[in-house]
């Protein structure tokens, strides 16, 4: 869309991609609103973003470099044609205050030592001399003297090998064989985007439907910084390897148990050639099942656009060794690190907490105390102790009672929805989640533009936010401004939002934590440590979730700063992994490797009030903060949409297509626009290995399901 096309009249701009950005520009839009929707990035998801390892790397090079760079003054003079009698200008950064500490360190050789090319005509002379024993300068002037018999015989055997090598390819690779061809060439747009679908094995083959297509205003696309998913008639889909899902509605994909693979010894050039299958998050978080979000979700529609694996166990340490927390009632029973008695006793308890508001006589002279002293009154055991406070609650020794059994209740409620823990994984990453509702609301006439975003707000003579001047120069009016905080001014910020910063550190590594014979999605809670005051939040990703390649795993690591985030993160990586200086390491040390880690700071405004000094039309939200979940999001996208729109309904499902009736008399065509679930394509769907739910049959299924533990 050209600049003389694009409207000059909103009622709502919203600067900025984030979660809370997003789904607040989705509930504008959906009841009518007309939203812009601006970012200054090249990418969605703002500080939420997941990006492929080659974006990663631009992304890296692109904040070192703003950090580094001093900002142009803002003259006002400028922009004085454009301003009306009585009005001013708050001019806001450019470059946001919002990532800090960026840093990047690779641990890994650049290239093989020897890299060997075996061209077709050498194949059979290269394998046999593999057969051959090394030989030195004297063995190769003897060698002249070797009974040619014996030569031929050598070659013969490895003629053999060489044919058998070959069969064995070619029957692997199957009618594949034709793809691998040229795989060296750089690769054109539709077989980018090939690539890309053999990455996403369980998304659709059908061409996606873009967002711009659908509205006809979205200017900029999202570049090719991170693996891009199929979204078109996709389900709220839950997979998962070990557990079959309880939960009616929901499509649960079994996975074969695999051998437990070799440790792969990588190079850096060798990881860039994997770039396309990497999926990196900037604020990797998870999902309650019974969540805020899941619900919200569910109850929009919106759950088509993305999909989900279980996360599909929890660990501890315990006894200087990393365990498996027991988590659903089966898990308890089969348990062998506890006993008999201490399953007991872990059961009595998590049965209480499901309905302890009921006993508020067993806890009531607790209830400002520590949970460890509620604990300890139950006569539970260190275990069964630890397992509640460091697995279940996530609490440290300052947690109260009342937060550490609510945190408990929560935790119980999840289980059993979708699998044996209470946790989701988006796949692709949690910066999948905004673009979904960045769907929403293009759907709904939202128009999108990125690489641009406010130079300036533009106040009126009421204190009153009437407009922005845009970084191309251009004055647009409107009724309301949503921005994260990290673009705010310092004239818009309260004093004590800076003071508080998330440290957060990303690491590729050889092998899991805790090594098994399946893929597995992993959380884990470290207590503070080292006179630290926060916990460390752990969760690493296999393959499975298509963040990294076959052979190597993704960690984060994420907790609330109080240092930079190598110094906050440190007693963690000395736990968890190998020491990085250690050329050889004890063969008894089974802890993973890190082979590449990249640490960033980013700004935490989770905890404070951020409109204590904006004009009453302009609403600040903060970023992604250091907290596991979206709660903290979901909640003030709904306390931001009923301050603007107060009664009205927050993300109502979107209509069926079917049942709108256009102005000229004609009804939509089924098929047209992706919304609708046609029940006679349900056989179809089956017997390619899917499972299609109607929109029903999801919500009868989330109805009537309950936890567990209930």
């Amino acid at each position: 869309m050209a600049d003389d096309d694009l409207p000059r009249e909103y009622d709502a701009i919203v600067l900025g991609t984030g979660l809370t950005e997003c789904v607040i520009a989705a509930a504008l839009a959906r009841i009518g609103f007309r939203v812009l929707h601006l970012d200054r990035n090249d990418y969605y998801s703002s500080e939420w973003a997941v990006f492929n390892f080659d974006g990663m790397q631009r992304w890296i090079k692109q904040e070192q470099t703003r950090a580094l760079e001093k900002e142009a003054p803002f003259s006002s003079e400028l922009y004085q044609e454009l301003l009306e009698d009585g009005e001013v200008l708050i001019p806001l950064p450019q470059h946001g205050t919002g990532t800090s500490n960026v840093v990047e360190k690779v641990f890994m050789k650049e290239a093989p030592a020897d890299i060997v090319e075996v061209e077709d005509k050498t194949s059979k002379l290269s394998l046999a001399s593999e057969a051959a024993p090394n030989i030195t300068s004297q063995e190769t002037t003897e060698s002249s003297e070797i009974d040619s018999q014996n030569v031929d015989n050598l070659l013969q055997d490895s003629d053999k090998r060489f044919e058998e090598s070959v069969v064995s390819e070619t029957v692997s690779q199957g009618d594949h064989s034709t793809q691998s061809q040229g795989k060296d060439q750089p690769l054109t747009e539709s077989e980018e985007q090939s690539e890309n679908a053999k990455i996403g094995q369980e998304k659709n083959e059908e061409n996606s439907v873009d967002v711009a297509e659908s509205t006809g205003k979205v200017e900029e696309q999202q570049k090719s910084d991170k693996t891009e998913p199929n979204y078109d008639n996709v389900e709220f889909v839950v997979q998962e390897s070990d557990h079959k899902a309880q939960g009616a509605g929901v499509k649960v994909a079994e996975k074969e148990p695999k051998k437990p693979d070799k440790v792969r010894e990588w190079t850096l050039s060798e990881l860039k050639k994997e770039w396309r299958r990497f999926n990196l998050d900037l604020a990797p978080k998870m999902l309650y099942s019974r969540g805020s979000l899941v619900e919200l979700l569910i109850s929009s529609d919106i759950a088509k656009y993305c999909e989900f694996k279980t996360v599909t166990r929890i660990l501890t340490h315990l006894n200087g060794k990393v365990e498996q927390v027991p988590c659903s009632r089966a898990d308890v029973f089969g348990s062998k690190a506890v006993t008999m008695v201490e399953k007991r006793m872990l059961m009595k308890f998590l049965t209480f907490c499901m309905e302890y508001e009921k006993h508020a006589e067993d806890y009531q002279e607790y209830q400002e105390k520590p949970y460890t002293e509620f604990l300890k009154s139950k006569k539970l055991s260190a275990t069964v102790q630890h397992y509640i406070c460091q697995a279940i609650a996530m609490s440290t020794d300052k947690t109260n009672t009342i937060e550490g059994l609510r945190r408990t209740k929560r935790f119980l409620q999840s289980i059993g929805r979708y699998g044996n823990t209470p946790f989701l994984w988006p796949l692709y990453g949690s910066g999948e989640l905004p673009q979904c509702f960045c769907r929403m609301c293009a759907v709904f006439g939202g128009t999108y533009i990125l690489r641009r975003t406010a130079r300036a707000l533009i106040m009126g003579k009421d204190n009153k936010c009437v407009g922005i001047i845009d970084t191309e120069g251009l004055r647009m009016k409107c009724n309301w401004v949503i921005m994260e905080g990290g673009l705010a001014s310092e004239a818009l910020l309260p004093e004590n939002s800076r003071n508080r910063k998330s440290s957060r550190g990303i690491y590729i590594t050889d092998k899991s934590l805790c090594t098994d014979d399946q893929d597995q999605i992993t959380l884990m809670h470290l207590p503070p440590a080292n006179g630290q005051t926060d916990p460390i939040t752990v969760m690493e990703l296999s393959p499975a979730t298509y963040a990294c390649p076959k052979g190597l795993h993704v960690v984060h690591l994420t907790c609330q700063g109080c240092n930079s985030a190598e110094e906050d993160l440190k007693p963690a990586e000395d736990l968890l992994f190998k020491p990085v200086e250690q050329v050889e390491p004890e063969p008894t040390d089974t802890r993973p490797r890190v082979l590449w880690s990249l640490h960033l700071n980013q700004m935490d405004n989770t905890g404070c009030d951020l409109n204590e000094k904006t004009p009453e039309n302009v609403v600040l939200v903060a970023g992604p903060g250091a907290s596991l979940d979206f709660e903290h999001s979901i909640l003030e996208a709904r306390q931001v949409f009923e301050k603007i729109c107060p009664g009205e309904e927050f993300l109502p499902k979107a209509p069926n297509p079917e049942d709108i009736i256009f102005d000229d008399g004609q009804e939509a065509a089924n098929g047209d626009s992706g919304f609708e679930a046609d029940v006679n394509d349900e056989g179809a769907d089956q017997e390619e290995g899917h499972s299609q739910d109607t929109d029903s049959e999801v919500d009868a299924g989330v109805a009537e399901e309950g936890s567990e533990w209930s």
